[in-house]
């Protein structure tokens, strides 16, 4: 479906793996391509030699991305995961600032943006995503007092989208000095 999304006019594909972001990068050499679970060991030379970005939350995928794109001598984008109460993936707000230490004026590592995962945007009362929205709001805060300006603030999904959030999103995103995205899947 990359083809058709990106005719439709979509500037962004989301992807699981690296296998799949080296697949839609094959049909769509233009668009942004985000490699959701991020990259493992021995995947990020492919991720920088494709120009994916990746998802990151863990000192060992930033060490694998930096490695590689100093081999390569290149930067790698790379969006990093904030867990505001989904629990899957994602730093917590207490690691957060040992990770943003790591995008340096010397290092190969480029802050593109910053995500979280809306566990229950699809439920009626929204406490629970309202109080993953205050959370993702301090993490942006300690993004920004780093001296750090990622392009891209995302927090979302099918539910979230169908769920009224992209304003609330929109909004957050703006007050950091960031572009909103939102990530439609299932509902594609």
């Amino acid at each position: 479906c990359a083809p058709a999304v990106v005719r439709a006019g979509a500037k962004w594909l989301g992807v699981a793996t690296v296998q799949q972001g080296v697949a839609a990068r094959a049909l769509c050499p233009e668009p942004g391509v985000l490699v959701m679970c991020g990259a493992f060991p021995g995947q990020g030379a492919a991720v920088v030699a494709h120009r994916l970005s990746a998802v990151a939350w863990q000192p060992w995928q930033l060490d694998e991305l930096e490695t590689a794109a100093r081999s390569a001598g290149k930067t790698v984008s790379v969006h990093v995961e904030i867990d505001t109460g989904m629990s899957r993936q994602g730093v917590s707000l207490n690691e957060l600032g040992s990770l943003l230490a790591r995008f340096h004026p010397g290092s190969p590592l480029r802050l593109e943006g910053v995500m979280t995962h809306l566990l229950a945007a699809d439920e009626a009362d929204g406490r629970e995503t309202g109080a993953q929205l205050a959370l993702l709001e301090e993490a942006t805060g300690k993004v920004t007092d780093a001296g750090l300006n990622p392009e891209w603030l995302h927090a979302g999904s099918s539910p979230t989208l169908m769920a009224g959030e992209a304003e609330r999103i929109a909004a957050l995103a703006a007050r950091h000095g960031m572009k909103a995205m939102l990530r439609p899947g299932l509902a594609l």
